[in-house]
């Protein structure tokens, strides 16, 4: 069975066939794992969260969290610490009850625009150790496209409005070819921010700590308490941003067994909660305006905006979306599932909905260009080599290569170059060796056939553009 992942820094959601994998609260699964001192078998989820609210457990755990920020430093060794707990989590998760007794027989993984290719390679390994044939990867907005498409006619030039717990990013999607079938996409990363679910957290937190504070002169400030009591206080916070999200609930009463020594019990209306995220709301705004002005768009040219992510769930966030977009904004009750459901949707496509929509060359001295990669080829790791000789007596052979849109003419783009230590012999025979590689990025090999391994360089280029087959 075929599966859509959506790996986040603090949730991940897991489409398996028709079947959501959730945790025990029924929803997306913490990406958290703990390791216990004692023996114990390991925990992920919401069963290795809650040590951390547990100071007298959590002394013999030892929690992992934000393991996916670590992954564009992995080596992807078997003894890279990111790639192990990477690869024990998405192996536990897909051995949870909810995912059923049908196993996978290939992935297609959602991940950030541009994320670095060592980071894509450490994810692969990972998820092979866990069991899974990764197939592919697709970029969480296109992934959010794939999911939202039916909802619309043509669109031509989208956003994508990403806010989850760790991060806030936001992409425009220009489409070409249709929506419904065959499209040509191009995506422009435009912004990125850490004002997202933890940062309302954090603030919450600060503000349910004040209200203790007034109760009980004896609390220190925010800033003198001990960063432990800070996370146990930020997790409780996580439960009421998401009860007082809902617009029927009026006050939101917290019980805490111990904090700062003591059991506490206080109440936050809803009134509180909205002076709280007021100003978060209205930064992610800014941030989504600032990020069109630099993609060389403006919101009245956009065919839609696609909200994803858990944040667009806040209190009042959708209501100001609407009234900037209308009917043109597309954010839904399920928007924390929307990336996982579309990477599920490419999945059922097939191995061969991914083809390259540019033809890269290399740039030869006279200006004329020579192909390396055919038009419409697939990311399926095979290799086109071509020996070229070099013109000049120069000890480094000097290499450039450049880019074009499928189908057109004129002169490429230059995208990048290498410089390859030589013998200095005029006419000395380069041999340059491209691919598409499976993690999406096109990568350039080349050397002089008089030399050795030590003197092959290697280009690689993350910002393909695809068509997809939906």
């Amino acid at each position: 069975m075929l599966c859509g992942i959506d790996f986040g820094t603090r949730n991940t959601a897991i489409v398996k066939g028709q079947r959501r994998v959730v945790g025990s609260d029924n929803s997306t699964v913490p990406s958290f794992v703990a390791y216990s001192r004692t023996g114990l078998p390991r925990r992920i989820g919401n069963a290795a969260k809650v040590l951390l609210d547990n100071p007298g457990e959590f002394a013999d755990w030892d929690v992992r969290r934000s393991f996916k920020l670590q992954l564009p430093e992995s080596d992807g060794s078997p003894n890279c610490i990111a790639t192990s707990v990477t690869a024990d989590f998405l192996g536990d998760v897909l051995r949870l009850q909810s995912a059923g007794p049908t196993p996978v027989t290939g992935a297609v993984m959602a991940i950030p625009v541009a994320w670095p290719s060592a980071a894509r390679r450490a994810l692969r390994v990972a998820a092979g150790r866990a069991g899974i044939d990764l197939k592919g990867f697709v970029s969480e907005s296109t992934a959010a496209f794939a999911w939202y498409r039916t909802q619309f006619g043509e669109l031509k030039e989208v956003a994508v409005f990403d806010w989850g717990a760790g991060t806030l990013d936001i992409s425009v999607l220009r489409i070409r070819g249709g929506s419904h079938g065959t499209a040509s996409i191009e995506e422009l990363h435009c912004a990125s921010s850490d004002s997202a679910g933890d940062v309302v957290d954090g603030l919450l937190a600060q503000r349910i700590h004040k209200e203790l504070q007034r109760m009980d002169h004896a609390l220190p400030p925010w800033t003198e308490i001990d960063r432990d009591e800070q996370t146990r206080l930020c997790h409780q916070a996580e439960w009421v941003k998401i009860a007082l999200s809902d617009s029927t609930i009026v006050s939101m009463p917290i019980s805490l067994n111990k904090y700062c020594g003591k059991p506490r019990v206080v109440t936050i209306s809803s009134k509180e909660f909205e002076d709280v995220i007021r100003t978060v709301i209205e930064g992610a705004l800014d941030v989504l305006f600032a990020a069109l002005l630099r993609a060389g768009t403006s919101a009245p040219r956009l065919d839609a905006v696609l909200v994803v992510g858990g944040c667009s769930k806040l209190r009042g966030f959708g209501g100001l979306m609407r009234e900037q977009f209308g009917s043109r904004l597309a954010i839904s009750p399920d928007s924390e599932w929307a990336v996982a459901e579309g990477a599920q949707q490419i999945a059922e496509a097939g191995d061969g909905c991914y083809a390259c929509v540019q033809e890269f060359c290399l740039v030869l001295s006279d200006g004329l260009a020579l192909p390396l990669t055919a038009p419409r080829a697939p990311f399926d790791g095979r290799s086109t080599t071509h020996v070229v000789g070099k013109i000049d007596s120069a000890n480094v052979a000097s290499l450039v290569f450049g880019e074009r849109a499928q189908g057109t003419s004129g002169d490429p783009r230059t995208i990048g170059g290498l410089a390859i230590p030589s013998q200095g012999l005029p006419g000395e025979p380069i041999e340059v060796s491209a691919t598409l590689d499976p993690d999406l990025f096109l990568r350039i090999r080349a050397g002089t056939l008089l030399g050795n391994d030590r003197d092959v360089r290697t280009f690689e280029y993350p910002s393909t553009r695809f068509e997809y087959h939906l």
